[in-house]
């Protein structure tokens, strides 16, 4: 159905803040909303997913399921339990 070579360059590229967004994955792959869309969640879904999306406020942000693919700082440790 797609080009998985085109779509994983697309969503390489659109991953540069460490997330992607549909609209922002839609510029890098040339598809509609829709289909944007489906793509995406189709790689949130199955036993080992490539994906996790988050809802934030009226947008999804998706991120890569590896910590070591992302850009994300390391999570702050909470001094209390010191």
């Amino acid at each position: 159905m797609y080009d998985h070579q085109a779509m994983d360059e697309a969503l390489r590229r659109s991953m540069k803040l460490g997330y992607t967004t549909i609209p922002e994955f839609m510029i890098y792959s040339g598809l509609k909303r829709d289909s944007a869309k489906t793509y995406l969640d189709s790689l949130c879904k199955g036993e080992h997913p490539r994906l996790w999306k988050v809802r934030e406020s009226r947008r999804w942000l998706y991120f890569p399921k590896n910590p070591a693919t992302s850009s994300n700082p390391s999570p702050v440790k909470n001094s209390s339990t010191e």
